[in-house]
């Protein structure tokens, strides 16, 4: 027994070899990892520091020749001090556990305790990179929580005194083409109608056009006409307004085709027209509009994007980024790629590319998939207003790293914006040393029964500039 666990002493088990193991273990798929966002610095200190210089730009003033005006510009210099995570895992390997793995008649058994001890540095692995990258999203997000998801460990807005900028998304204002509000009636004098009659306004498009909106009435008029206002406007991508009028006889629901205002501004007419002068166009009770109405609201997701643009370069200033990132929650997804404006955009694709058959949309997974490995799959997501958008899939529990109807939108390609810094464990061989990604030892339990095996990550990632995350929120649906 005794020969047995001396393996455990062996040079193979000590920190240095078992940190270099655990170093060239695979990594656990994981987006914001493999986006590369974060570049990872080892400091031999249990403390990040970040440096901020606050320079300004201003206005100047006149002043006369030979007038010396001081001005500050170059910003005072701040240090800040972090401390750094420290997020420890500990595992048992077991004599017994391995004990009728070895080879029969041998003592030395260390390629089957190592096969056992890897496989618990994996796990261990596992665990400690899930946590990475929930500090990670939780940094992209401008809050790093602890791994309960409620402790907060750092608000970096808070840290660098500064306010996030939030862009809200009504998604049910970007899908308009509903049945339009009522008319406003009054009754003049000097007229033909004598009766009650009902009105009801539609919507038209290239594409089709709505049901009848909500009804109207006069209620009963004798000699009079009847001017409509406040007659519906519709939203971008309406051509013209149907009115729909009943006879004098005709009641609720038998509205006619009475006239198209041939514009979306103009919102007041004068009806004096005969029952007999009327169409025998009766109003829809359905729109005919096919499927998303696919030429409206271009240009509101389109002003939601530049929104975002703008707000990131205010906050990088001079610094320059490769590209912009959208990291979408699932409800906030689902409501984007349905939007009309998207729609849109991706049918005006395929017409104007792919050899009009949409193949490769179609073949390409508008989604990320991370359990699809060894094929040729990429994490899913597309462009669009300048933007790359991708649905983010990840939680523990009920614990999701992106909540369901939020998003975060950010700058890719600026230099040390995101950083992840590693501590030294807290070994005696480490002391002062560059911290690594990862760190592993063992330890003999007592009376020889096994080993117990401690693998630690120390990460503190920082956005350092926090400003250039855009938080993205859906209040509706």
């Amino acid at each position: 027994m005794g020969a047995i666990l001396d393996i455990f002493r062996n040079n193979a088990f000590n920190v240095v070899s078992l940190t270099a193991a655990i170093n060239k273990l695979p990594y656990m798929p994981t987006r914001i990892g493999d986006l590369g966002l974060f570049t990872e610095k080892g400091i031999t200190t249990t403390m990040a520091t970040v440096e901020e210089r606050d320079g300004k730009l201003g206005l100047l003033t006149t002043r006369a020749r030979a007038v010396m005006n001081q001005v500050d510009t170059i910003g005072r210099r701040k240090m800040r001090a972090f401390a750094v995570p420290h997020v420890p895992i500990n595992e048992e390997v077991l004599a017994d556990q391995v004990q009728n793995m070895r080879a029969f008649g041998t003592a030395d058994t260390m390629e089957t305790v190592a096969m056992a001890v890897n496989e618990r540095l994996q796990n261990m692995k596992n665990w400690i990179d899930t946590t990475k990258e929930f500090f990670r999203i939780g940094s992209l997000q401008g809050i790093l929580y602890d791994g309960d998801a409620t402790t907060v460990l750092y608000n970096w807005f808070t840290e660098f005194g500064i306010t996030q900028t939030t862009i809200n998304f009504d998604f049910t204002s970007f899908n308009p083409f509903t049945a339009p509000a009522a008319p406003t009636l009054t009754s003049t004098a000097s007229g033909s109608l004598t009766g009650t009659y009902y009105y009801k306004v539609t919507f038209v498009t290239a594409n089709g056009e709505t049901q009848g909106g909500t009804e109207a009435n006069t209620g009963a008029i004798t000699s009079k006409e009847v001017a409509l206002s406040n007659i519906p406007i519709g939203p971008t991508g309406t051509l013209y307004r149907n009115i729909y009028r009943s006879t004098a006889s005709g009641g609720s629901g038998s509205e006619h085709f009475l006239i198209q205002i041939s514009d979306n501004t103009t919102t007041t007419y004068t009806d004096n027209t005969a029952d007999a002068s009327l169409g025998t166009t009766a109003v829809p009770t359905v729109s005919n509009i096919p499927g998303a109405p696919v030429n409206t609201g271009v240009m509101d997701m389109k002003a939601q994007a530049t929104k975002i643009i703008r707000a990131i370069e205010d906050a990088l200033g001079v610094t320059l980024y490769r590209n912009i990132r959208v990291i979408c929650g699932n409800a906030f997804w689902d409501n984007f790629i349905n939007h009309p404006s998207v729609v849109h955009a991706y049918e005006r694709w395929l017409m104007a590319g792919d050899t009009g058959t949409g193949g490769s949309f179609f073949r390409k997974q508008q989604r990320q998939q991370l359990n699809r490995q060894g094929d040729s799959v990429t994490p899913g997501g597309f462009e669009f207003a300048g933007i790359y958008w991708e649905n983010y899939r990840g939680h523990i529990g009920s614990t999701y790293f992106v909540a369901d109807k939020s998003a975060i939108a950010f700058p890719e390609g600026s230099p040390d914006l995101f950083i992840e810094h590693n501590a030294p464990a807290p070994f005696i061989e480490t002391v002062n040393t560059m911290g690594l990604p990862y760190y592993a030892k063992q330890e003999p339990l007592r009376f020889g029964l096994g080993i117990e095996l401690h693998a630690e990550a120390n990460p503190l990632p920082i956005c350092t500039r926090p400003g250039a995350l855009i938080a993205l929120t859906q209040t509706a649906p």
